[in-house]
């Protein structure tokens, strides 16, 4: 009875630990899942509509409900240690807590719907209102104080992001009344909130109601943000880099409309958004690659934990979290030593949406495998990897993607071959 029962415990841990890619949580609640913060690879919290906030302590294995006491929409998250931790509230208001959730202090005066630590004294928050309003605390949320106005009409912040304590950044859209237009912006201010100008970012021209920056993050002092611009009726969705603390900011398409951004380094980083679309970079966001997602629920925010370990939360309680940078694992189907690099013919072809493709290796190698649109543009990167000799399959779920013809190329050193298939929805 001890062997068989270590053997099942041995799976169980094999399996949970072997999973590739983004799986799904249980998180145990129906509710819109906003924001998420994880001081290390085990502890992390979770704030949703209805006053939700969640904890695990075990990876994420478990989520258990915290009583705040309130019932108002949190937004977001963030702990300075095991046991101080702020959510900010859709009603102006900072909720604290000193005992790692268990109980909140909702008394407190100041702050607003979004926070910001740089240190564990040391924080902002913002207040949405007629103006947007910056709180600041130099004591760990005991007192705050009213400390800048940003220019604003009647504007809308969706994000704020301090790089120390000086120098920090607004992004949203400001909306002008008497022309029932919407102006996105990112604003930047090197006084520790109380002014704001010296660089940023405005759309050049009036925009539709879509049009906003939804989310933006930095690296020392490369900067990455993803919104939204629509001078017509027509939206365009764009990444937004600076390479200069935020001074001045480039933009590329992107294929949607993104909700959150993570990097964790220079090159590494990830975007998640509607129809639970996750894409990655590993060249500083030059070009973006789709990874696997189980589910098709809107997805708020993303959170990484290193390079490996990240999570991502949204709406109908979903919780995804990866252990591999969310890369979709290519299995090994055989450890017999091919004789030639070869690419097979993706089964079936024509597809809807899923496809497996498989591959030989005679040697030890450095494999990529990409997908292509017919423009040639990279729309799907498989494998990335060292990989040992052997034949190998991998699935590739096109479900996010239009009708059409696509190609498929495998590189191995001085191998390349190319294959071309289609996908009919």
């Amino acid at each position: 009875m001890k062997k068989i029962t270590l053997l099942l415990l041995s799976l169980s841990f094999n399996f949970l630990y072997s999973q590739q890619g983004w799986v799904q949580q249980v998180s145990g609640v129906n509710s819109t899942l906003n924001c998420v913060y994880f001081l290390n690879e085990n502890t992390g919290w979770v704030g949703g509509d209805g006053g939700v906030a969640l904890k695990t302590t075990n990876g994420g294995a478990n989520w258990v409900a915290l009583n705040t006491g309130s019932s108002r929409l949190f937004y977001s998250v963030q702990f300075v240690n095991q046991n101080t931790g702020f959510i900010g509230t859709g009603y102006n208001k900072v909720f604290r807590t000193t005992n790692s959730g268990t109980s909140w202090d909702t008394t407190i005066n100041g702050g607003g719907f979004l926070v910001f630590f740089v240190n564990s004294t040391t924080g902002y928050s913002a207040r949405q209102g007629t103006a947007f309003s910056l709180w600041k605390t130099t004591n760990t949320g005991s007192g705050w104080d009213s400390i800048g106005i940003l220019p604003l009409a009647i504007g809308s912040v969706h994000d704020i992001y301090f790089i120390d304590a000086s120098v920090g950044f607004a992004c949203g859209n400001d909306f002008a009344f008497s022309l029932m237009t919407y102006t996105p912006f990112i604003n930047r201010s090197t006084t520790g909130g109380t002014s704001w100008g010296g660089g940023g970012y405005t759309a050049p021209s009036s925009h539709y109601i879509a049009s906003t920056i939804q989310d933006i993050h930095f690296i020392d002092n490369i900067g990455f943000a993803v919104g939204n611009e629509a001078p017509t009726s027509v939206s365009t969705p764009y990444f937004y880099k600076s390479t200069n603390q935020g001074q001045n900011w480039v933009k590329t398409v992107m294929t949607q409309l993104m909700a959150s951004i993570k990097f964790v380094d220079n090159n590494t980083g990830w975007v998640c958004g509607p129809n639970g679309k996750i894409i990655y970079s590993t060249n500083g966001g030059s070009s973006w690659f789709d990874q696997t997602s189980p589910v098709s629920a809107g997805l708020r925010q993303i959170f990484m934990v290193n390079n490996n370990i990240g999570y991502i939360v949204g709406t109908n309680g979903t919780i995804l979290k990866t252990t591999n940078s969310g890369i979709t694992a290519v299995q090994q189907t055989g450890t017999t030593v091919p004789n030639n690099f070869s690419l097979s013919q993706n089964y079936p072809n024509p597809f809807n949406p899923v496809t497996q493709i498989k591959f030989d290796i005679p040697k030890s190698s450095f494999i990529n495998l990409t997908v292509y649109d017919v423009l040639g543009r990279e729309v799907s990167e498989l494998v990335k990897e060292q990989l040992n000799p052997g034949s190998y399959s991998i699935e590739w779920n096109a479900e996010s993607y239009q009708s059409g013809v696509y190609f498929y190329k495998l590189s191995a050193g001085d191998f390349t071959e190319t294959k071309k298939m289609i996908l009919i929805k």
